[in-house]
């Protein structure tokens, strides 16, 4: 079971029947079934539901508990504690997709293929992508060529995961496509995708534009700026691009030369690659020789009831000259069928008949006449093929809900039986919750067998339409229905229906806020209306909804217009733009408070709309006003505020104001670097830690233990790096309360989480909370370490560190010393780590007034800094600072600009007091002492230099 075999990796429910029930197994499988369940009870700390009287409570209770892991999962029914009312409303209003690009789909399809033993005979190949690589200059794409069936898509998986593995590491960025009528087929839609991945290697990307035609330029320069810093260059890779609709108009950027460390491979069937491909360089997948299909049968076979003969091998390989017969994916799905066989009689029946089968589409062709023989009855058999033609008629696949409702009389009985045998045949599989076809050539075997007309595809169409288009309402859509009722409409040619599908306004959101724009821009093309018609026929729906807005909220309605302001902005119609976003913020105006967030953030578009209008003058007004609110709202140093500096210092850019820009710059790169929201991990990394942070909760309702109390005090800690303080000192005190209660108190476990909680309180500048939980947490240590251990000495820091900060230096100067002593111990006299410790004490004494005790540790130290680092480090810069206040106290001026003047002459770009060196460096001392004499404000910035850890 995967679950014993990694424990925790994913939410898992276990049902087990009471051995005292009726019809219950005796003997050993009661002994199986105990062992089993004490198994899963030992691996991790679980949740555990039992003694319920009846059925129906256990399974309510099952049901309870799958609905909050899927509500986990996709981030549904849960808000952040303190947010407002409003807030919380306009959040839920304003549709957030959970995978825009499709990444989490690719990732899904790219782990199917690398888990596929399938990679015998790659090796040759390997070597010439290698060598495509590591070429030196620009290089036009690699063409890799095969016949259908001939591993393009594995051997490229298999070769993306070494490259991911080699060092220095390669930036790949892929695309897997799958059947013709799926949705991986859209190359603007990879478009955008590639471009998004790109534009995660900076701090603040920007919106990505809904044009296709822009896109695609962004995409380029995107391409340029990252490639030219990836030490292991960066490589994409399309597999089966010639399956992407007008593949060669919208793939003509790889005839012209891409940046000089990007390499490009991609993968065609050789029937189908267009004339202006070939003349890439090319690399043609040969079938497999005999020697590769002895090894792929070793590989693959793995029952241990049965094996082929030698008779039967011989039979098998002579079969597998035949030029269709040849390629892994004919060997690998004639080694199923073989496999799936109960016994050897069964499987020489199976044999016999696959040998008949020429190419791989006849292969599938034969396993869907066995698997419709093997339904038991006419009712089964029709079933079996209403299902193919549902799942053919669609688009991307169907959930098994979805195909339930489109084949009333299937059961889940039935559908059980005919899923098991499907899969177990290699026709269907499930992709991203999905039930579709395996792969194309499955796909084509059932078009013959059970499409004789296309009057049954259109009818099954039409059925599909209907039952999505009854989740598709004014407000709210189910994003289901908008992948596949506008789709289905375009290929019956139903104008009238699609275009009153796209101009409703939840369909327009949910297409705009997954980045489908150049889907939804087509289906308007196709219905033969023009971008600035649609523009106006959206206004109209919105006025519509405004007037009648019995069910939609005036937080909802802003973010719609706000939505259709932005996409018309995109496509650079500036003049019809105006109007939605205008009225959005006089919407949240009136609606919240003028000062609210959302209001700035409304400023913030219509800024944004007007800078890109050229006038600057509006623009700027809006910035600014944004900024005030933002400020007033959250603080100065919010990464809201950095976001509106950064685009106020851009407008000034553009008007060739770089000395009033700037400084706005500087402002936002100092807010951004001290701000939890710099990290990417904001918006990926920590969606899984309140996921793991509700299924903790979850299972501290069972019984506790020093292994739940553990992952309690491990997620509280990365909750706090993350900023989420709340939520980090509440788990935090849980493992605490749980740490002294399953073990002893003295433990030192116990010592570690009042350690972290006190750190905690120390960020949140709450020193006499912090203060007694150090103390407890020290004499705790003390007790259970050597006294040189590196967790006592990192408390003695702490807790010196707590005290100065309340101005007891009576007790913080002792731990000092005794931090001092340790590190000279540990490390020898000579130490950047004694140096440390000597600036500490020697800043606690400056503090005191003692400077005369401070000057010869800052001076020891500033010694063995330079001894170590050399005279321009950083660290001897802040040396020389602490020097250059303490001589300014002691009144000796001359020799406190000397050593400031040196201070500020090392380059240390980074430092968050380090003065412009246009002034001061040209200067005299005798001018330097005298304008350090005279500005007082840089001995006091000096004074609270930041205490070293």
């Amino acid at each position: 079971m995967s679950h014993l075999v990694n424990p925790g990796s994913r939410p898992a429910l276990f049902c087990f029947r009471d051995k005292t029930a009726p019809g219950g197994k005796p003997g050993s499988s009661v002994e199986e079934a105990v062992m089993l369940k004490k198994r899963v009870r030992d691996s991790v700390p679980c949740k555990i539901i039992e003694d319920y009287t009846e059925p129906k409570v256990g399974a309510k209770n099952l049901f309870d508990e799958i609905a909050k892991i899927v509500q986990m999962e996709l981030g549904v029914g849960e808000t952040e504690e303190g947010d407002s009312g409003d807030e919380k409303e306009e959040e839920a209003s304003c549709f957030t997709w959970l995978d825009p690009d499709g990444n989490y789909e690719q990732m899904e399809l790219f782990n199917s293929l690398t888990s596929i033993c399938a990679d015998i005979g790659f090796e040759k190949y390997y070597k010439q992508l290698n060598e495509l690589v590591s070429a030196p200059g620009p290089m036009p794409p690699l063409l890799l060529m095969g016949t259908i069936g001939a591993g393009k898509s594995s051997l490229l998986a298999q070769w993306i995961k070494q490259l991911q593995q080699r060092s220095p590491p390669c930036l790949v960025l892929y695309h897997f496509v799958g059947y013709q009528s799926s949705s991986s087929t859209d190359a603007v839609h990879m478009i955008r995708s590639f471009t998004a991945q790109l534009m995660q290697h900076v701090m603040t990307p920007p919106h990505l534009p809904s044009d296709p035609s822009l896109l695609l330029d962004e995409f380029l320069r995107w391409l340029e700026r990252v490639s030219s810093k990836q030490p292991g260059g960066l490589v994409l890779v399309i597999d089966s691009m010639d399956k992407f609709q007008h593949a060669e108009s919208h793939t003509k950027f790889l005839l012209d030369p891409l940046p000089v460390d990007t390499r490009v491979v991609v993968s065609v069937t050789e029937q189908t690659c267009p004339q202006a491909w070939r003349s890439w360089p090319t690399v043609v997948l040969e079938p497999l020789n005999p020697g590769d299909i002895k090894q792929v049968i070793q590989a693959r076979w793995t029952t241990p009831k049965f094996s082929l003969t030698g008779s039967q091998e011989a039979r098998f390989l002579a079969h597998c000259h035949i030029p269709a017969c040849c390629s892994p994916l004919y060997v690998n799905t004639f080694l199923n069928q073989l496999m799936s066989c109960q016994n050897e009689e069964m499987m020489s029946e199976v044999l016999e008949e696959c040998l008949k089968t020429p190419s791989v589409s006849e292969l599938y062709l034969r396993i869907l006449q066995t698997l419709e023989d093997e339904c038991p009855g006419h009712h089964h058999k029709s079933l079996f093929g209403k299902v193919m033609l549902a799942l053919r008629a669609c688009r991307n696949g169907l959930s098994e809900p979805e195909l339930m409702a489109i084949v009333p009389d299937l059961t889940w009985s039935v559908w059980s039986l005919l899923w098991d045998m499907l899969s177990e045949g290699g026709v269907l599989c499930c992709k991203s919750g999905l039930i579709t076809f395996t792969n194309q050539e499955a796909q084509d075997a059932v078009d013959r067998k059970f499409l004789s007309s296309n009057k049954d595809l259109k009818q099954t169409r039409q059925k599909l339409v209907d039952y999505f288009s009854t989740f598709i309402r004014p407000v709210q859509t189910w994003w289901r229905a908008v992948d596949e009722a506008p789709w289905l409409l375009q290929v019956l040619g139903d104008v009238q229906h699609l275009h009153a599908v796209v101009v409703n306004l939840s369909v327009f959101q949910n297409l705009y806020t997954r980045g489908r724009c150049a889907e939804l821009l087509a289906y308007w093309q196709f219905v033969g209306v023009e971008k600035s018609a649609m523009a106006t026929e959206y206004m109209n729906a919105l006025k519509m909804l405004e007037d009648g807005m019995s069910d939609v909220t005036s937080s909802k309605l802003a973010s719609l217009y706000e939505l259709l302001g932005k996409f018309l902005k995109d496509l650079s119609l500036l003049t019809l733009a105006v109007p939605p976003l205008q009225r959005a913020l006089e919407l949240r105006e009136t609606s919240l408070d003028p000062d609210h967030p959302s209001v700035a953030s409304a400023l913030h578009h219509l800024a944004g709309l007007y800078a890109h209008w050229g006038k600057f003058n509006t623009a700027e007004a809006l910035y600014k006003q944004a900024i005030d609110i933002y400020q007033n709202a959250f603080g100065s140093n919010h990464h809201q505020v950095a976001r509106e500096l950064e685009a106020l210092a851009l407008l000034y850019q553009r008007q060739n104001k770089f000395d009033v820009a700037e400084p706005l710059h500087k402002r936002a790169v100092t807010i951004r670097k001290r701000s939890p929201e710099n990290s990417r991990l904001r918006s990926a990394g920590l969606e899984f830690l309140r996921k793991r942070a509700v299924h903790l909760e979850e299972l501290s309702l069972g019984p506790d233990s020093p292994a739940l109390a553990r992952s309690l005090n491990e997620l509280g800690v990365l909750f706090y790096l993350q900023g989420y303080l709340g939520t980090a000192e509440k788990l935090l005190q849980h493992s605490l309360s749980m740490r002294e209660s399953v073990l002893d108190a003295s433990h030192p476990d116990c010592a570690q989480s009042l350690h972290n909680l006190a750190s905690l309180y120390v960020e949140k500048k709450e020193y006499a909370k912090a203060e007694p939980l150090y103390e407890r947490a020290l004499e705790l240590r003390q007790e259970a370490f050597p006294a040189d251990h590196p967790a006592v000495a990192s408390t003695i820091r702490h807790l010196a560190a707590v005290y100065k900060k309340q101005n007891n230096f009576d007790k913080a100067e002792p731990l000092y010393r005794q931090a001092l002593a340790m590190r000279e111990k540990v490390f020898g006299d000579s130490h950047p780590s004694v140096a440390t410790a000597l600036v500490n004490l020697a800043v606690l004494q400056s503090n005191q007034g003692r400077h005369s005790d401070a000057l010869p540790l800052y001076e020891k130290a500033l010694q063995i800094y330079e001894d170590n680092f050399g005279p321009n480090n950083p660290r001897v810069a802040e040396t020389l600072r602490n020097l250059a206040v303490l001589h300014y106290d002691l009144k000796n001026y001359e020799t406190a600009a000397n050593l400031y003047k040196r201070a500020t002459e090392i380059k240390d770009p980074d430092h968050p007091f380090q003065p412009s060196r246009e002034v001061l460096s040209r200067r005299s001392s005798s001018v330097v002492s005298e304008n350090f004499l005279h500005n007082g404000l840089n001995a006091q910035l000096a004074r609270l230099l930041p205490e070293h850890r």
